[in-house]
Parts: C-alpha cells; structure tokens; sequence
C-alpha cells in the first residue's frame, strides 16, 4: 500500500468516524430495516388478499354448482309432475274407451231372423 492510500484510508475514517455522518449511517440502517419490515408487511397483506379471493372463488363456485344441482331437481320434479299428469291423462283415456268397449259390447248385435233350416229352404 501506498502512503498515499494510507492517507486516504484515514481522511475517509475520520470523515465516516464523525456525528453526522454516524446519524446518516444510523438514519441508512434504520430505513433498510422500516423499509424491510414494510415490504415484509406489503408482502403479507398481498398474500392474505389472494388466498381470500381464492375462497371467495371456492365459494363462489361451490354456490354455483349448488344452484344448478337446484335447477336441475327443480326441472326434475317439474318432468315428474308432467309425467304424472299425463299418466293420469293416459288413464283416464283408458278408462273412458273400457267404458265405449262396454258399451260397444252391450249393443245388440242384429240377429237372425229366421232359423237356419228356414233359410236354406228359402235359399232354395
């Protein structure tokens, strides 16, 4: 090393070794660390509000597919009761032509007038 360095070397310590420039190297770290634990904080409250929207979106998916498990039972049981009302339809058709058959059945069917011998001799 050189003097010249050396002379360097201790004009820099003396100047570093004063009051103000400590209180400026007090102030540096003191902001590195608020700056640090402000960041650390920044950090955190970015991290909570995405894994908040992460359960809104789980909730918000879970209500969704609750609300089609809904429509879909709803629309079941809207199928069901047609389904019902037109077995009730089919039954009541049902029952109306057994009536129309009896009916039908109790009509009397023309008969003969006349015997069968009789008819052969008339045929004759």
């Amino acid at each position: 090393m050189s003097f010249a360095a050396i002379l360097s070397g201790a004009w820099w310590v003396q100047r570093l070794s004063s009051v103000g420039a400590q209180a400026l190297a007090i102030a540096a770290v003191v902001t590195v660390i608020l700056g640090a634990i402000g960041g650390g904080l920044l950090w955190l409250r970015a991290d909570a509000r995405h894994d908040e929207a992460q359960q809104w979106e789980l909730r918000l998916s879970k209500a969704r597919q609750a609300a089609e498990l809904v429509a879909a039972l709803r629309l079941a049981e809207q199928q069901r009761q047609a389904a019902g009302a037109l077995a009730a339809e089919l039954a009541r058709r049902q029952a109306a032509e057994a009536r129309l058959e009896e009916l039908v059945a109790s009509i009397p069917k023309p008969g003969r007038c006349y015997s069968p011998e009789l008819l052969e001799r008339l045929n004759r």
